[in-house]
């Protein structure tokens, strides 16, 4: 049987880890990185948010035009200029059946505001009882420096973001 030699812990040779010159080059190097990656992450999730809203108000504008075709009826959506909110008439909420239709762009998880608009002479959609819009326009949506546009077609009622 071999007899097993065990060296001094005290032996600076065989010591194993990480010096404080070691951990402060790492930290050092990871806040390096991190503060370039920020200001990219930051306007990634920008137009992620404004993005979000553009698609969200494509989706209203659809609805409200097959609830005026569903109900033979009219339905209207107002915008708000620079407050990021805008109600839809004659449709219920739909989580809160029975309660206005009410959405809050400024809000999370869209944090977007409406800064430019123009249906027609205003910021109201009208859609007739055939699902076809009194006038057609645009809708500049913004959050942070990430901007994004919405279209409403005159003709076909249909909404669009590019």
């Amino acid at each position: 049987m071999r007899a097993h030699h065990h060296q001094s812990d005290a032996g600076l040779g065989n010591r194993r880890g990480f010096t404080l010159v070691d951990l402060t080059v790492t930290v050092l190097i990871m806040g390096i990185m991190a503060s370039v990656a920020t200001p990219a992450f930051s306007t990634f999730l920008n137009q992620a948010r404004v993005d979000s809203a553009a698609m969200r108000i494509q989706a209203d504008l659809a609805l409200a035009r097959q609830t005026a075709i569903a109900k033979s009826t009219t339905t209207t959506i107002t915008f708000a200029m620079m407050s990021g909110s805008y109600s839809v008439t004659g449709v219920d909420h739909p989580d809160h059946p029975g309660q206005a239709y009410v959405v809050d762009l400024a809000a999370y998880p869209y944090n977007s505001t409406v800064t430019m608009g123009l249906f027609g002479t205003g910021l109201t959609v009208q859609f007739n009882r055939f699902g076809k819009p009194a006038d057609g326009g645009t809708l500049q949506l913004q959050s942070g420096s990430a901007t994004q546009t919405v279209t409403l077609n005159a003709d076909t009622g249909k909404a669009s973001v590019p």
